[in-house]
């Protein structure tokens, strides 16, 4: 399993310290972190033993914890090696990632722009290629967000697919690990290292891990693929309503068959104030 975009440890660091200046999407930099390995880039609440792990908040600003979380057993197992703990909103609760007590991580792209959060360290450091793999978690949109905002590859997989064991929680419920890469392939490689089963998080799955890159398929023809107009007619930017008729166009002549689904407005609008 190799991943699409390389970058040596060394060279992962450099980038990390260059962009901080312009971004401010790292807490902590692991500058004696091993020489070897592929770098990865984990968000702020996520355990790494020996590694401050704040979640962008005064209140643990000191906090090191004394064992790796199971992702971070994984991955070091598959071979990475973490560089970097990334910016967040303190504690995940914010969209914008402009609440970290650090301050606000700014736009890969645009420096007027949000990065959204709360994994917005993780998605802009992805987005400028410092780390082939960057963590995050969600729990509202918090991978989605700033995944869109900043242009890579978002994975929020399904609850239970990956353990939160070692995770600094906000809603168990709700919570999941999610991460960022720069294409798909790299995506699907992430997620067999990340999946599976861990008695330590008694809500994650026990369905197998599959072979996720080995079964990519690029075609769309005679996929189904839900258009949920109750958010879509909400867009008010025109520019974005005519770029998401024109991808849903593209989709339909590619061979995928497009149903339109809905939500009643009353359950919509109970989302907010269930989600809080």
């Amino acid at each position: 399993m190799a991943f699409e975009q390389t970058v040596s440890v060394q060279e992962s660091l450099r980038r990390i310290h260059d962009l901080q200046p312009e971004l401010n999407a790292a807490v902590t930099v692991i500058d004696d972190a091993p020489e070897t390995g592929i770098p990865v880039i984990l968000k702020d609440n996520i355990s790494a033993k020996g590694i401050r792990t704040t979640a962008s908040s005064k209140i643990l600003d000191n906090y090191v914890p004394v064992y790796d979380a199971t992702i971070v057993t994984k991955l070091k197992e598959a071979g990475f090696t973490p560089v970097a703990k990334a910016s967040m909103d303190e504690l995940g609760m914010g969209g914008t990632n402009r609440n970290a007590a650090t301050g606000p991580v700014h736009n890969a792209w645009d420096h007027d722009r949000i990065s959204g959060g709360s994994s917005g360290g993780s998605a802009v450091l992805a987005a400028r290629q410092a780390a082939p793999l960057a963590i995050g978690s969600d729990t509202g949109d918090s991978v989605r967000k700033p995944a869109s905002y900043n242009g890579v590859i978002g994975v929020k997989p399904t609850y239970g697919r990956i353990s939160r064991y070692g995770i600094i929680p906000y809603a168990s419920s709700l919570d999941h690990v999610g991460y960022f890469t720069t294409n798909v392939r790299d995506a699907a490689a992430a997620l067999e290292i990340l999946a599976g089963r861990d008695d330590h998080d008694m809500t994650s799955s026990l369905e197998p891990v599959g072979h996720y890159e080995a079964e990519l398929d690029p075609s769309l023809e005679g996929k189904t693929i839900a258009v949920f107009d109750t958010v879509t007619d909400a867009v008010q930017d025109e520019v974005i309503r005519q770029a998401f008729a024109d991808l849903v166009k593209k989709m339909e002549a590619a061979g995928a068959k497009i149903v339109h689904v809905s939500m009643p407005e009353q359950l919509m609008n109970l989302i907010a104030p269930v989600y809080k």
